[in-house]
């Protein structure tokens, strides 16, 4: 009876971590602290927010962004009644 048990905890056993692990751990560490430094500190500005290419809009920091519509200056103008 006490071979099942022996054959588990060998299968438990780690392996040992060898330089070239323990570099490509540093270096994936490394590479997802830049993106997220980038990610955070540094958000893309020109973000269309889904409406069209007459639109323009600019984010606020906090809540939604302000859009406006460009208007096409040789377009002719609109009558409201």
């Amino acid at each position: 009876m006490p071979a099942p048990v022996a054959a588990e905890f060998e299968a438990m056993r780690w392996p040992y971590l060898r330089r070239g692990d323990i570099a490509g751990i540093l270096l994936m560490a490394a590479v997802f602290a830049v993106l997220g430094y980038v990610l955070l500190f540094h958000p893309l500005r020109d973000q269309n927010f889904g409406f069209g290419r007459e639109w323009q809009c600019t984010s606020v920091g906090q809540g939604d962004p302000i859009c406006v519509r460009l208007v096409d200056k040789n377009a002719p103008k609109e009558r409201r009644n």
